[in-house]
């Protein structure tokens, strides 16, 4: 697992992925799914079934599953949980002997017969690239965040003048939920927040970890909600406030 280890700033872009950060990613609903009707019971499996977190993120992943519970509940579903040694089991079998392809549903339907339920949620956490470009605000998944930057020595200079052209790492929840048979209903993934902060010495730039992190119920309730909607109808609007 990774531990909270500084990294050095990279000054110059590199290349991420086909998608653009300032675009939102592809949301996926079959058909008649909004709303999920006819969804009575749903199985909530921990999240990153078939990844290993980061160790900064094990609490924060509890967090966020134990909100995706409570959502589904906000909205008269009956929710099942499944303790994740049980739920990798599961996702094991069903890839074991094949080319990985389509494991997700296969596990789903799986689950779903064994826990007579009518959909199975996973959901995983991912850090990603977020990309600045001379500037302070960090892109990623649709999301543009002021990047909090620090200078030793002079606490009362943050997010000052500097400019800057570079990458950070963002953080972003994607959700995926399955039928009783295994077939796609949903898809969705939203960006929660920065995972990084700038600090300078000097010349001497680097990027660690945010000390508060995940720390904000509100924020992670806020980005579940926005993660299952519309598959769940939009929760109401929170104040939550940008602290950077």
């Amino acid at each position: 697992m990774a531990g909270r280890m500084p990294r050095c700033l990279v000054f110059a872009l590199t290349l991420l992925s086909c998608a653009s950060p300032n675009r939102a990613p592809e949301i996926l609903l079959a058909a008649g799914a909004e709303n999920a009707p006819g969804i009575e019971t749903v199985l909530v499996l921990p999240l990153n079934v078939d990844t290993q977190l980061p160790e900064f993120l094990i609490d924060a992943a509890d967090e966020i599953r134990d909100s995706v519970h409570r959502r589904f509940e906000q909205e008269g579903r009956q929710v099942k949980t499944l303790g994740l040694a049980a739920a990798y089991a599961a996702w094991k079998e069903a890839r074991d002997g094949t080319s990985g392809e389509g494991t997700a549903e296969r596990a789903a339907a799986r689950l779903a017969a064994a826990h007579r339920v009518d959909a199975v949620v996973f959901a995983d956490l991912e850090v990603v690239p977020a990309t600045f470009n001379y500037g302070k605000t960090a892109r990623w998944d649709g999301r543009a965040e002021t990047v909090e930057i620090t200078i030793e020595g002079k606490p009362e200079v943050r997010n000052s003048s500097i400019r800057m052209k570079g990458n950070t790492r963002g953080l972003s929840l994607e959700t995926h939920v399955f039928g009783p048979q295994g077939e796609p209903l949903f898809r969705k993934r939203v960006p929660i927040e920065l995972v990084d902060r700038i600090r300078m010495r000097g010349w001497k730039y680097w990027v660690e970890l945010r000390p508060d992190l995940c720390a904000d119920e509100r924020v992670l309730d806020q980005s579940v909600g926005a993660a299952l909607s519309p598959f769940l109808p939009a929760p109401p609007p929170r104040d939550v406030k940008d602290a950077r």
